[in-house]
């Protein structure tokens, strides 16, 4: 439907296939209300490339981005920080905390782990403010 602005969507063969994305969910879906879904739908189109908090109908959450959605399914796109980042930061006494030639401030790389999620799992999405 909306493959063309999919960024990892690639066709082959009359296949569709999505790189770089995980299948979440349950294995069997359930026939959902399509009430639920259409809010679901708007829901999701108004946090798209947002920080949210996602909650699936099996109790799972995951908090990330909304990367991308087309009518069945979000692609959602997760950080995965380590707990002992924020002191690992403290207690380091290296160059980290000094400029390189140029004077460029290293930047600490974080891995990002995307899932599609269907539209019939989603129990709730919320934004979630950060300062």
């Amino acid at each position: 439907m909306f493959n063309n602005q999919n960024p990892y969507y690639t066709q082959q063969h009359g296949q569709q296939q999505q790189t770089g994305y995980q299948q979440q969910g349950f294995q069997q879906q359930a026939y959902p209300n399509p009430q639920m879904i259409k809010k679901m739908q708007k829901l999701c189109r108004k946090n798209i490339q947002h920080f949210v908090s996602v909650t699936l109908l099996d109790g799972s959450m995951y908090d990330g981005f909304i990367e991308f959605m087309d009518g069945q399914n979000i692609y959602f796109a997760s950080p995965i920080v380590d707990e002992g980042q924020n002191s690992e930061r403290d207690n380091s006494d290296t160059e980290l905390d000094y400029p390189y030639y140029g004077f460029v401030q290293p930047v600490r790389s974080y891995e990002i782990e995307r899932f599609i999620i269907p539209l019939s799992n989603l129990g709730n999405v919320m934004p979630v403010t950060y300062y």
